[in-house]
């Protein structure tokens, strides 16, 4: 008997069956939350309320309409999908590379026409407010808009009462961790001057079709042959959230784009032979993470998922120096995203104190802080 050859057979057994078996789980969970989505998408409408008759003024309230679909719409669910079948396999006949770029030019073309049919209408809302205006006070150097005197409660100069919104102190004494997204406002308005609105949503279509640039590299590393790319091209085409998410007056798109980029990065690094070059890649994608999230933390999310990934490849792999550098890097990338708040309050001359959270929803949803009004 030749005992050592049972490790080598245990180990083939963890390496190949147990990941495969994670990644077949992995994606039953993932069918069965898609699943949900799409029966609740069926069932349920939601509309907004507006705040006035004005066009671009919405509030965040919403009216969630339940019932059962007529039977023309589901027919024309079927008709719809059967639509998407057929474009598919259209697509997936025709070069890639034609079949990228028309996407791309598709892509940044209907953002614009949907831009421009808004006739400028911008749909911000007051959390946009608020940055906007702090970055335009930063850009005029009217620091004193920062002071914890400015437009306080009670105050009743003019200029306070027709504000709208609170205190560029008072805002990011509540919410510290928008000093990173109020410097992308600075950075566009810097640029195309200042509340300069159509320069902001252009800049973030051109973000959204770097985006889709990047979903297609992601694609084809994750091995789709020609029929996956063709029902990629449709569900990115088809895709209306991500075509109106430009006018969005807000760095989400900006941030989705950069953070994405950053997991892209990552998993080059791990394609590369090179253990310099795959340790560079690794650590300037996390870089490139912290960047995105310093404009919008949600996407801090991303970040946990590539780690996760990390996880999983480097079992396979077995390089467990990808996964050292990894964990210092990642810790590095949300240090990054608490620069801007030390940044801001440095050139403010102010300290905002802790405020809430960058999970500020889920803290209102569990207590009652008191520097937070309910």
């Amino acid at each position: 008997m030749n005992k050592p050859d049972i490790v080598p057979e245990k180990w083939v057994f963890f390496k190949r069956v147990l990941p495969r078996w994670l990644v077949v789980l992995a994606l039953g969970f993932q069918t069965a939350i898609v699943a949900v989505l799409l029966v609740l998408s069926i069932l349920f409408t939601v509309t907004f309320k507006r705040a006035n008759s004005q066009l671009g003024s919405i509030t965040e309230q919403v009216d969630y309409h339940f019932g059962m679909p007529s039977i023309a719409f589901v027919l024309g669910m079927v008709m719809l999908c059967a639509l998407f079948g057929l474009l598919a396999q259209g697509f997936s006949k025709l070069p890639r590379y034609w079949v990228f770029a028309a996407l791309l030019v598709y892509t940044i073309m209907l953002q614009i026409i949907w831009l421009t049919s808004l006739s400028l209408v911008t749909y911000t809302y007051p959390d946009s407010q608020s940055l906007m205006n702090a970055a335009d006070a930063l850009l005029k150097g009217d620091i004193s808009q920062f002071g914890a005197d400015y437009c306080s409660a009670g105050n009743v100069q003019r200029e306070c009462i027709a504000r709208g919104i609170p205190s560029a102190h008072t805002y990011f004494s509540y919410y510290p961790f928008q000093s990173g997204p109020m410097l992308w406002y600075l950075l566009v308005f810097a640029l195309f001057g200042s509340n300069n609105i159509l320069a902001f949503q252009t800049v973030s279509a051109v973000a959204v079709t770097a985006l889709v640039a990047v979903l297609w590299r992601l694609s084809g590393m994750l091995g789709l042959n020609k029929k996956g790319h063709g029902a990629f091209t449709v569900l990115i085409a088809t895709c209306v959230p991500l075509m109106m998410f430009a006018a969005f007056v807000y760095p989400n798109a900006v941030g989705f784009f950069i953070t994405i980029c950053g997991a892209w990065i990552i998993a080059e690094g791990f394609r590369m032979r090179r253990t310099w070059s795959s340790a560079l890649a690794i650590v300037g994608g996390f870089l490139v993470c912290g960047t995105g999230i310093v404009f919008k933390s949600t996407y801090q999310i991303v970040v946990l998922a590539a780690l996760l990934a990390v996880v999983f490849a480097v079992w396979h792999n077995r390089c467990i120096w990808q996964l050292l550098i990894s964990l210092p890097s990642a810790l590095a990338a949300f240090i990054i995203s608490k620069l801007p708040v030390a940044l801001v309050q440095s050139w403010t001359g102010q300290d905002f104190g802790k405020g809430m959270p960058m999970l500020s929803w889920v803290a209102l949803g569990l207590g009652h802080p008191d520097n937070m009004p309910p």
